[in-house]
């Protein structure tokens, strides 16, 4: 994302073009077909993240006791030799263009992450301590790869020895970000030290999985344009030529987007959002977000995202009471993106009702209802890629291994794209992170013109679906549960197929629906007698849905026992809710949240979990500060 010579004298006097091409194709691997390499035979994923930990503790021997105490348990014992441990991104023939995905040992791995951008505005506030919850957070929500951003800064060195321990994988842009530089020989040879200093410093690292020149630079230019030469010069023949003599052992591309295997005598891309090629940046701020036609079908989306709020639990910290409606002058201050608050609030309006006037409680409406919008939409988006895995022909695009949304995180309070705020709050789309990137997934999408689909989606190369079974429940906003339905289906490992086919009106007709505005529908994906997945979809949108009061109320908070400062939350309702939401002026995070509640029964209960940051919280300080809220109260 961006806000608003000749070779250099460090640089190796070979050409870097042919080491590129030797580092980012796979030539042996070619497969023209739609199908991507399932390597059925190769390591697990879990497999993977453990070797990316073993590395860690031993990446300079090749024969030595290996103990990961640290990590509560022992990947092997005694004397071991490591194995080879590879990392290739491959840009094999497919139909159109070329595939754009990451192989570790063989295995392919569909990237699921997003975007990281400085952890703090002042960075000697940063520290492993510091780093360690946003670590957790990522492997809580099957994130396995994480972009630090060419706009942002080099990290610390507990920021990758973190990602070696969680087996996280770092793309790892070098920092020339959003701009044409000029070249003098002057500046490329500080560039050239620039990048030899970092590269020794990183390329230990086991979690480093690729190597980018820049961040969105070479969309500013044309291949056909004489200025690409200067382009090339600082990206291929100082920056990746300087990598490169350090490192061979990892993929390099010269910016993100890109084309993906270009060189220095051909660096550049006539069209940078080629879908057939390489990765794409995404933003569509203007569109529908429930439309899935809106989106591309990339090879890789390694950006895509929209703004939203910090909750009104971090923003009254920064926000005085005067200020607290969705216009003042500190909060159109605090969102530095061009347009940014009008475009919120449109967004808003295409599915739900916006608050109106300038009162506190339209205020902190208007932030919970910004993360509506953001995590469904996000959750949609994202779908739509997972969906694309095995998909493309020479027609259209897809056979997507990658998604990484902007952002991981927050560098300050105040609107952003981010999936937790910068006091480590997490937004709703982060709980809905944990739902989206899971490894099995069951996810539908509507067609504009109201066809209804569904694809499962099996991310492991070792397991499949061969008795599967699709359960559908509609519930009414007025009336709860109205009617279920079947339908058997079957996902291969290391696939994304579609297995059912309807329109909502055959929906609503066999749920028991009047209409697609008066239920949502949950639908739930068994492997045998096993539950694989549940998931939720809209049918329309909610500002058109007779919705209800839920009548949410917390009936406990209750500390776990064995555990510090976890607690047990919880609640009951009266009617279907959606996106319940548990908030508290407490510092930690919940199991999950954002919830669609579809127990009408008040005499039933559900509860998460509370990961207290403070070990002196207590039961009764929890309870006290706790609130609980859907949409619904931002109606009424």
């Amino acid at each position: 994302m961006c806000k608003p010579g000749g070779p250099t004298a460090l640089a190796p006097s070979r050409s870097i073009s042919s080491r590129l091409g030797l580092c980012l194709t796979l030539h042996n691997t070619a497969r023209p077909t739609t199908t991507m390499p399932t390597a059925a035979t190769a390591p697990s994923l879990a497999w993977t993240a453990l070797w990316l930990r073993a590395l860690a503790f031993a990446p300079h021997v090749s024969s030595r006791y290996v103990d990961l105490l640290r990590s509560g348990f022992v990947i092997f014992a005694g004397p071991a030799t490591v194995p080879h441990f590879s990392c290739v991104c491959v840009q094999a023939p497919l139909p159109g263009g070329t595939s754009f995905y990451f192989q570790i040992n063989g295995l392919p791995i569909p990237v699921h992450g997003s975007n990281w951008v400085p952890a703090d505005a002042f960075e000697s506030r940063v520290s492993r301590a510091t780093l360690t919850p946003f670590f957790r957070a990522l492997t809580e929500s099957h994130q396995n790869m994480i972009r630090n951003w060419g706009g942002g800064i080099y990290q610390r060195d507990s920021f990758y020895d973190l990602a070696d321990e969680h087996g996280i994988m770092i793309w790892e842009d070098m920092m020339w970000a959003c701009a044409k530089y000029a070249v003098p020989t002057d500046y490329l040879l500080s560039s050239a030290k620039e990048v030899r200093d970092n590269v020794r410093r990183l390329h230990r690292h086991p979690s480093i999985a690729l190597w980018a020149g820049n961040n969105e630079n070479e969309q500013e230019y044309r291949p056909d344009q004489p200025e690409i030469q200067y382009y090339s010069d600082l990206y291929f023949r100082t920056v990746l030529a300087n990598i490169s003599a350090l490192d061979d052992s990892r993929p390099m591309v010269g910016s993100s987007p890109s084309n993906g295997n270009e060189t220095a005598e051909e660096p550049g891309c006539y069209n940078c959002k080629d879908e057939f090629h390489g990765d794409d940046h995404l933003y569509l701020y203007g569109e529908d977000c429930w439309d899935v036609t809106v989106y591309s079908r990339p090879r890789f989306q390694s950006e895509y995202g929209l703004q939203s709020w910090p909750s009104a639990a971090t923003m009254a910290k920064y926000i005085p009471p005067n200020e607290r409606y969705y216009n003042s002058s500190m909060m159109t201050n605090r969102n530095h993106h061009p347009d940014g608050q009008p475009e919120i609030l449109s967004q808003i309006a295409m599915h739900y009702k916006v608050p109106q006037g300038n009162t506190e409680k339209a205020w902190n409406d208007t932030l919970y209802l910004s993360q509506v919008y953001q995590a469904y939409c996000y959750k949609i988006e994202t779908e739509h890629f997972r969906r694309l895995r095995t998909e493309c022909t020479d027609k259209q695009p897809g056979c997507n291994m990658g998604q990484m949304f902007w952002q991981t995180q927050n560098i300050w309070p105040g609107a952003s794209w981010a999936a937790i705020d910068s006091t480590g709050r997490y937004l709703m789309v982060q709980y809905y992170a944990r739902h989206f990137y899971q490894p099995v997934l069951a996810t539908a999408f509507i067609m504009p013109g109201g066809e209804f689909g569904l694809y499962v989606v099996v991310d492991s190369p070792s397991f499949g679906i061969s008795a599967g079974t699709l359960e559908f429940t509609l519930y009414s906003w007025q009336h709860g549960q109205r009617n279920t339905f079947h339908a058997n289906f079957t996902a291969p490992p290391a696939s994304a197929g579609e297995v059912f086919k309807s329109s909502v009106k055959s929906i609503v007709q066999q749920g028991g629906c009047e209409g697609a505005q008066d239920c949502v529908l949950v639908y739930k994906a068994y492997n045998g007698s096993q539950l694989v997945d549940t998931n939720f979809i809209f049918l329309a949108s909610l500002k058109d849905s007779p919705l209800q009061d839920p009548h949410l109320k917390i009936t406990s908070v209750a500390a776990v026992a064995g555990e510090a400062a976890v607690f047990t939350v919880t609640y009951t309702g009266s009617a279907v809710a959606a996106f319940v939401w548990l908030e508290t002026p407490l510092a930690g995070h919940f199991s999950d949240n954002g919830m669609l509640r579809v127990d009408t029964d008040p005499s039933h209960t559900d509860s998460v979990l509370f990961y207290a940051d403070d070990a002196a919280v207590t039961a009764q300080q929890l309870q006290e500060t706790l609130t609980i809220t859907s949409i619904y109260s931002t109606y009424n």
